[in-house]
Order: structure tokens, then sequence, then C-alpha cells
């Protein structure tokens, strides 16, 4: 929350998105969901501005489209959850070779069907991966869900 804090200040949107996150969450401080949304409302056009101004550099435009993924995802600000806008938008970001967004693809998006079809070869496929990139949070999640790909993928 600290160093979000630091980037908001600096007029950083992917870091407004942050701080924002952490309120909707209550990640580091007290939950807010009314802060949250205000701050996230802030956030929303500049956030689409770096998206575009990033366009000629497609790995750094990849957070900044995962920060917009995660506003369809959950609704943040004003934003009407969409699910299929999010998986397009975590999808795009994955290709790009965003770690958080394979992880998403693998952990969510493809084992729960989230704006997809629900496809266990694909989310194993995703989540080894992120589990290949050392993401801590992958190896725990494909952890839990070795048992169901096992008996789901007939292994």
């Amino acid at each position: 929350m600290y160093w979000y804090r630091k980037g908001k200040e600096l007029g950083d949107p992917c870091s407004a998105y942050g701080v924002g996150a952490c309120y909707y969450f209550g990640d580091g401080v007290e939950q807010d969901k009314e802060k949250a949304k205000q701050i996230h409302v802030e956030a929303y056009r500049p956030l689409l501005e770096l998206i575009n101004e990033e366009e000629q550099n497609p790995r750094k435009q990849a957070f900044s489209k995962f920060c917009l993924g995660a506003y369809y995802y959950f609704g943040f600000g004003n934003v009407e959850r969409d699910e299929k806008k999010a998986f397009q938008l975590i999808h795009d970001c994955a290709m790009q070779g965003h770690l958080p967004a394979i992880y998403d693809l693998g952990a969510n998006f493809y084992y729960n069907g989230v704006g997809t079809e629900k496809n266990l070869k694909l989310s194993e496929y995703y989540l080894k991966m992120a589990v290949d990139e050392g993401l801590p949070r992958a190896k725990t999640k494909y952890e839990q869900y070795k048992s169901e790909y096992e008996n789901e993928l007939g292994r």
C-alpha cells in the first residue's frame, strides 16, 4: 500500500488502481468500498489514456490493460461487470507475457469458465506456466487443483 500510494501521488493510474483495490479488499488497510469506488472512478480515464500512450510498447501496456481487466472483472468504479470483456483483456495481457495474467487465465478464467468456456486443459497449461515461472501463488493453486486435473483429464 505504501508504494501504491507513492505512485498514486505521482499520478500513476495503475498505482491509483492498486490503492483502490487495497481499499476494496481491505488489503493492508481497513476495507472501505466507497473509498475504493471513488479512487477507481478517478483513475479510470487516466488509465485509458495510459493504455493509449503505451500502445507502441505492448509489454509495458500489459500491466495497464491488466488493471483495466480487473475493472471489468470486479465492476470497479462505475464500470459495469463484464466477464467476457475481462477475459479478453486478461487474455491479451497473458499473450504479451504478463505473468499475473497468465496465472489468472489458469487459476480463474479457464478453471471456472469465467468469460469463456471452462477448459481444464487450458487451465492446467496456463497455471503450470505460471508455476514454471516461479509465481508462488501459482504453485499453491496448482497443488489445490492438481487432483481435479488428474481426475478430469484422465491421468
